[in-house]
């Protein structure tokens, strides 16, 4: 009996100790703290980082705006989204301990504009900001450049001839006339040069310059100035700064800039002429700044009229040569340029035949290793036999002066009537010899319309033009000053082409820059996709954002937007498409244009 009960009160004892032993112990807290930046600009990387006592498993972010790059157990590296104004945003970051236990902590942080310490900054108006965001685009850093132009002309102006002339007051005007893109600090990312043209350019003024401005993308895709990157603290300037070339000229792995110059030509009231030439620009790097090397260049006592550009090695020694109003420059080892233009083809120093070069390209047609020369000369419509675009092939056994001249497909407006206005080489048809694209457009009517003319290559530097097949419809170069023609909008034929890979599938597109100043113009920046064969289609998928005038802070009003303006494709933040670089002018006699970004946001 006192067995049983003894059997009894160990049993109990034993279940009671087993039963002690398995009760739930309260989890040990977690918790963590968030380290971050109250406040950046946006569409910059800021990182987000969580300390904690206890060991953290993951970290989430969890937010509408602001975008995960990547991420570790301890810090998320995020990027801020773009803003029209200083915008304050809340996020979460989501820990998890290795225990799988969770906390959440908020946080926010002011997203602001970036505020460029220039003259006439401005900011983006907040009345009409529909067509700033888009499904692809959104607008961004707006206004890193801002030009006032305030100087006056009372001149009489005769343009384009002297039947043309006009008596009425006005303002010049800067524009973004032509623009390229390199990489001028070696950083590794794409940065802008632009020359500012000053209209009206064949009238003499004072103050206004004609300047070469480059800027600096500072690695996040926000472009700035700063005139600190000139070696003389100034950007180069003369009466009409044109077209652009970007070439490594002293081979250091840096790219440089040689910027054609126009000078002055001035028809008068009389019928007589007013003008001088000027000398070219060349920007070179040296040691982390560009310097004006302009003074390197030996014209041999004669500078002339320079609508063209190109560069290109003709002699085979690795050095790119420099082709401007029909002088050929010939590098001495990058160290200067000697002119050297008596060795050109000596029909080609015929000044009363082939009056001026519209557009010239030095580049290895014939794929013998040495830079061919293409001249696309100006128009002359009343003159029975003009001047045809021509290309004189290069021969390693032959001096220059003896290289086989071949004649060119005519222009698309006709032979005298066409102007050759822009030209790029580009192996558009992916069979490894490069190809010729021009923009083109009339003489009569005045710059009227635009065409794209695409001459394709055989390999041995014959081309024939293919522009119908390969880019058919181009409605954009119609003579809309003539009554019975019907179109969508009015193009003018000035303006610089680029090509490029818009959407990284290994193509290169068609992008087409004009200007676009009232809403019945087209816009200012034209793709036309390549499917793959070199054969292209306009591009009417894609929804650029932009600005116009009356979208400006202390510029806003009521009325009709016009479309985007002069645009340049540029890989500014190395995501996703291409982005861009337009200009706008703000509505008012301040007279002041706008340079800002457009980001591609999707893939």
């Amino acid at each position: 009996m006192k067995i049983n009960k003894i059997k009894q009160i160990l049993l109990i004892i034993f279940l009671v100790s087993c039963g002690s032993g398995s009760s739930d112990k309260s989890p040990e807290p977690f918790n963590f703290v968030i380290e971050a930046v109250n406040e950046a600009y946006d569409y910059s990387l800021i990182e987000i980082k969580a300390n904690s006592p206890s060991s953290i498993l993951s970290l989430q972010l969890i937010s509408d705006d602001l975008t995960l790059i990547s991420s570790n157990n301890s810090t998320l590296s995020v990027l801020l989204p773009i803003v029209f104004s200083d915008t304050l945003f809340e996020y979460q970051v989501k820990g998890i301990n290795s225990s799988g236990i969770s906390t959440t902590v908020s946080k926010t942080i002011l997203v602001k504009v970036y505020p460029h310490g220039i003259e006439n900054y401005s900011l983006l108006g907040q009345t009409d900001t529909e067509n700033f965001l888009t499904n692809d685009y959104a607008v961004f850093n707006f206004s890193f450049e801002a030009i006032n132009t305030d100087e006056p002309f009372t001149e009489t102006l005769c343009y384009p001839t002297v039947n043309d002339c006009s008596e009425e007051d006005g303002i010049f005007t800067s524009d973004m006339h032509n623009s390229n893109y390199g990489d001028f600090n070696g950083d590794g990312y794409e940065d802008l040069v632009v020359t500012w043209a000053v209209f009206p350019h064949t009238l003499e003024r004072e103050l206004t310059k004609s300047q070469v401005e480059i800027y600096l993308n500072d690695g996040t895709g926000r472009l700035k100035k700063d005139h600190q990157f000139f070696f003389d603290r100034e950007p180069p300037s003369r009466h009409m700064t044109y077209r652009i070339v970007v070439e490594d000229f002293n081979l250091d792995g840096i790219d440089d800039i040689f910027v054609g110059s126009m000078g002055l030509s001035k028809r008068n009231p009389d019928g007589s002429y007013t003008s001088f030439s000027e000398p070219n620009v060349l920007l070179l790097s040296d040691n982390g700044l560009m310097k004006d090397a302009s003074n390197i260049i030996d014209y041999k006592g004669e500078t002339s009229f320079s609508h063209d550009a190109s560069a290109g090695d003709v002699n085979g020694d690795g050095y790119p040569d420099i082709l401007a109003g029909r002088a050929l420059f010939l590098s001495n080892l990058g160290q200067s340029f000697t002119n050297i233009s008596e060795q050109l083809p000596a029909d080609w120093r015929d000044w009363s035949k082939y009056q001026y070069t519209m557009s010239s390209l030095m580049e290895d047609f014939n794929g013998d290793g040495l830079a061919d020369i293409v001249m696309l000369w100006n128009d002359d419509e009343f003159n029975p036999n003009p001047p045809k675009p021509e290309i004189a092939l290069s021969n390693s056994l032959l001096e220059i002066k003896d290289w086989e001249i071949r004649v060119l497909p005519e222009g698309f407006f006709g032979s005298g009537l066409t102007k050759f206005n822009y030209a790029k080489a580009a192996d558009i048809d992916s069979d490894e010899d490069l190809d010729i694209v021009i923009g083109t457009t009339r003489a009569n009517p005045y710059y009227v319309g635009r065409y794209i003319q695409i001459l394709i290559n055989d390999g041995e530097g014959n081309f024939s033009d293919e522009s119908l097949t390969r880019l058919p419809n181009q409605d954009r170069s119609v003579n809309f000053e003539d009554p019975d023609e019907t179109y969508e909008c009015k193009a003018y034929g000035e303006g610089p082409l680029f090509i490029r890979d818009f959407e990284g599938d290994g193509d290169l597109d068609i992008f087409d820059q004009t200007a676009s100043n009232s809403p019945t113009q087209c816009p200012g920046i034209t793709i036309f996709l390549n499917d793959g064969e070199g054969k292209f289609q306009k591009d009417v998928i894609t929804q650029i954002a932009w600005v116009s005038g009356i979208q400006i802070a202390g510029f806003e009003y009521e009325g009709e937007i016009n479309p985007i303006n002069r645009s340049i494709p540029l890989n500014l933040d190395q995501r996703n498409k291409l982005d861009f670089a337009a200009e706008v002018y703000a509505p008012s006699y301040d007279n002041i244009v706008f340079l800002y970004e457009v980001i591609s946001t999707a893939d």
